[in-house]
Parts: C-alpha cells; structure tokens; sequence
C-alpha cells in the first residue's frame, strides 16, 4: 500500500507543498524542503494568508522558498525567496494587473513587482528597502528572463 503524503500548515490557508523549494533536486524528495520559521518568517506568511483570506480568490504559488543550490542558479542569489520572505503566484482567471492593484494596497509590503507577459506578482518583506517594479524581458547568455526595472526603490 502506498504511503499517504501529508501536508502541514505553514499558514492559515498555506500548505508546505505550496511554498517548498521546486527546484530539481528538491522536486525529488519525499517532503517539500523549508528553512527554519522565524518570527519574520511566520509573520509574512501569515500576512499573504491574510490577505488571500480577505480576497476570496485562490492563489496559486509559482515559487516560494529557494533552496541554496536553487539560489545560487538563478539571475539574482540573494532573493527574498531564500529568506523565505518573498513569493512569486497568480490568481487563476484573473487580469494580472487586478491582481497587482489588490495586493499592493491590502497590506504594506517591502517589494511587490508585477510580470504583465508572465500573469505572476511577486511580494516579499525583505529588510532594507521599499521597492515597486516591473519585469522587462531580457536576454543574458543566451537566455530568456525576466529583469526588474524599479519605478520606486528606496533603502530603509
């Protein structure tokens, strides 16, 4: 008989397999891989439940945590994502720019960014800086990605 995964709360309303590290090594694993919780941690996490609580639209997360060996493949290493204060998601059916207007106003985020082509919304809580941006497409090496380019950037 197989055995029956199961899922713990991060948050109200978010599940650990939700947020977990989807890298290619993590992917393979029998439980989604997280960082310890700190209080910043429990905080943020907290407050995107909140806020999806309050919007009454399921969400669905693209990427949350980001394992050491993930951080180190992608453009920017030290992402919110690796604190495991910042995530990027969309909400199915709905225009990315409504998105973006709910969640930048329903609470105060450190860094909020919209990719219009991609239909996701990154927040996060970083410490240090207040930030507003959009991604433009960009190639490097011969890749195709997605680069910030900041309407507002302030270090607090």
């Amino acid at each position: 008989m197989a055995k029956r995964k199961t899922h713990k709360y991060i948050a109200d309303y978010i599940y650990d397999n939700e947020i977990g590290c989807k890298c290619r090594i993590c992917s393979k694993l029998d439980k989604p891989v997280l960082p310890p919780m700190g209080v910043d941690q429990l905080a943020f996490w907290q407050k995107i439940s909140n806020a999806r609580h309050i919007r009454g639209i399921p969400i669905t997360f693209v990427s949350g945590y980001r394992c050491e060996q993930h951080r180190l493949t992608v453009l920017n290493p030290d992402s919110a994502h690796y604190m495991f204060l910042g995530t990027d998601f969309f909400e199915k059916g709905i225009p990315v720019n409504e998105t973006y207007m709910f969640w930048s106003r329903v609470f105060m985020w450190n860094g909020i960014g919209i990719n219009e082509k991609g239909g996701t919304i990154h927040i996060d809580d970083k410490p240090g800086r207040y930030a507003r941006w959009h991604y433009k497409k960009s190639m490097k090496q011969g890749k195709v990605y997605y680069k910030p380019v900041y309407m507002i950037y302030c270090k607090i």
